[in-house]
């Protein structure tokens, strides 16, 4: 079978999202998304308990605009939106599992990243650091109420705790 060939499109390999489809995406999503910057957010982002009705992505306030990656400046709130959407809707509109719903959108936002020419590694690589900073709670910031713990209650059983202390 042609690897060029996914339902008789041939623009890019079956594996891949065009670059095109990943700016619609991201158009689509930021026009029916509320985005939220004034809070602490572990691992950097999150979505609100009532996303279904009321779509709402965190982002935690330190968040990075931009990274420097090989030379090339990166927008990474893009892939993380992408991220934190798809999670959302899977576990809400199918029922699916977090660690289930999570893999599916970390392979969605793998190809939004490379999509856009950079390399899945180097990515990670950038957003250790800035992960690592977000994950300790500032004196100043305090998690939303409606922050839907899901994620932390199915594998972060500490840092839960932390973010129910601060809301």
């Amino acid at each position: 079978m042609d690897s060029q060939v996914s339902t008789g499109r041939k623009s890019v390999p079956d594996d891949a999202i065009s670059r095109d489809h990943i700016d619609e995406a991201i158009k689509t999503l930021l026009s029916k998304v509320s985005i939220d910057h004034k809070h602490w957010i572990p691992y950097l982002g999150g979505y609100n308990q009532n996303f279904k009705q009321d779509p709402e992505v965190f982002f935690d306030a330190r968040f990075p605009d931009t990274l420097e990656i090989r030379g090339k400046t990166m927008q990474p709130f893009r892939y993380i939106l992408i991220h934190e959407c798809v999670e959302k809707s899977l576990m809400d509109e199918l029922g699916l599992r977090y660690l289930v719903a999570h893999d599916f959108a970390t392979a969605c936002e793998r190809s939004a990243v490379e999509a856009d020419g950079f390399s899945w590694a180097d990515y990670c690589n950038a957003l250790r650091r800035p992960i690592r900073e977000v994950s300790k709670k500032p004196a100043n910031l305090w998690a939303p109420d409606d922050l839907d713990l899901t994620p932390y209650q199915q594998e972060k059983a500490p840092m839960l705790k932390q973010i129910e202390a601060s809301q």
